[in-house]
């Protein structure tokens, strides 16, 4: 049995409210990542600690590009949401599942 447009209403919107949610941590993962810098330490901050600086820094490094890495695949993720909700729906439109007989 097909869905009724109500149905096909509430799915599209549930796809597309995920994806907004995917797109606003993307946004805030980018943020972070750019913000993970204010962590690292000069040698005069760091005083007695300055051996660790080094190592700490990679640490920072890592952090950052795993951030950012992150914020990539998140709006990826948000991306393939919001193309599947508009394929689906203009899909819809023409009434193609329909036709294909996937109903």
């Amino acid at each position: 049995m097909a869905p009724t447009a109500q149905q096909i209403s509430v799915a599209l919107g549930a796809l597309r409210s995920q994806a907004t949610g995917w797109a606003d941590r993307s946004t805030e993962t980018g943020k972070l990542a750019t913000e993970v810098s204010d962590y690292r330490y000069t040698e005069r901050e760091a005083g007695l600690f300055r051996g660790f600086i080094d190592e700490y820094d990679q640490i920072i490094d890592l952090l950052q590009s795993r951030l950012k890495e992150g914020a990539t695949a998140m709006g990826e993720i948000a991306g393939t949401l919001n193309t599947v909700a508009q394929v689906y729906e203009q899909e819809d439109l023409a009434r193609e599942h329909e036709i294909r007989n996937l109903y």
